[in-house]
C-alpha cells in the first residue's frame, strides 16, 4: 500500500516560482503592449501620411510582441511546474498552459479596457481593475501550471 504525500506540506522551490512570476510579468508586459500597438495601429494626428489602418496591418505589426508573450508565459509555466519536487514539467503542457494563459489574459484585458472606458474616461478605474486582473491572472497561471504537471 502506497501513501500520497499531501500536496499541501510539500516543499515549494521560491526560487522558481519567483522567477516565472517575473518571466509572466514580462509576457503580459508584451501582451499589454502587443494589445496597444494593434488598438492603435494607424491612428495619428492630422498630419499624418501613414496608410490607411488595416486589420491585417495591426495584426502585422503586433504579431511580435505576441509571439514574445507566449513563448515568455511557456517559459513561466515550466518554471512554475518545475517548482515543486513531486512534479515534473513537460514542454507540451508549458505550451498549452502559456497559450491559454496569454489568452486569457488578452480578453480580460480588452474586457477590461472596454468595460471601463465605456463607463466612465476615468484612467484610475482602468488601473485598478488592471491590478486586480493582473493579480488574478498571476494566480490563475500558477495554479494551473501546478496541477497540469506531471506526477513523478
Amino acid at each position: 500500500m502506497t501513501v500520497e504525500k499531501d500536496s499541501t506540506t510539500e516543499p515549494i522551490d521560491a526560487g522558481a516560482t519567483f522567477a516565472g512570476v517575473v518571466v509572466s510579468l514580462l509576457g503580459g508586459g508584451s501582451l499589454f503592449w502587443g494589445c496597444v500597438v494593434f488598438a492603435f495601429y494607424g491612428i495619428c494626428e492630422d498630419g499624418c501620411d501613414k496608410p490607411p489602418r488595416t486589420v491585417a496591418g495591426a495584426f502585422h505589426v503586433a504579431a511580435p510582441w505576441a509571439l514574445s508573450a507566449v513563448v515568455l508565459m511557456a517559459a513561466a509555466a515550466y518554471l512554475f511546474m518545475s517548482a515543486r519536487p513531486s512534479r515534473r514539467p513537460t514542454l507540451s503542457r508549458a505550451v498549452i498552459v502559456g497559450v491559454t494563459s496569454s489568452a486569457v489574459f488578452v480578453g480580460g484585458l480588452w474586457l477590461l479596457a472596454l468595460g471601463t472606458f465605456w463607463r466612465s474616461e476615468s484612467a484610475t478605474l482602468f488601473i485598478l481593475g488592471m491590478i486586480t486582473l493582473v493579480c488574478l491572472w498571476q494566480t490563475s497561471t500558477i495554479v494551473v501550471a501546478r496541477r497540469v504537471a506531471r506526477r513523478r
